[in-house]
């Protein structure tokens, strides 16, 4: 049985993850370089928000895959005692040649 790895939504996460430090510091330097308030608050909004978005959103897909891996992990371990105990029970119930 194949291992589960998920590299590439471990990848995606982390770079949504970096994408939404990103803009809520692009919406920082925009509320930064002007005086009049409204447009600093529909910056910091807007970046905020978004940036608060992705890096949720991120978090979520790496939870997911964390899980996944873990499941997968169990399922591979399982399927080794599994098949140990198939072989331990055929062999001790296989006929024996003997005196």
């Amino acid at each position: 049985m194949r291992r589960y790895t998920g590299q590439a939504a471990t990848a995606w996460a982390m770079g949504l993850i970096v994408a939404g430090f990103v803009t809520i510091a692009m919406g920082w330097r925009g509320a930064a370089a002007t005086l009049f308030v409204p447009t600093q608050v529909a910056f910091a909004v807007s970046g905020g928000i978004a940036g608060l978005t992705m890096i949720g959103a991120g978090c979520a897909i790496l939870t997911t895959q964390l899980d996944r891996l873990l499941a997968a992990d169990a399922s591979h371990d399982l399927d080794g005692v599994l098949e140990r105990t198939a072989a331990a029970v055929a062999e001790l119930t296989a006929p024996r040649s003997g005196p």
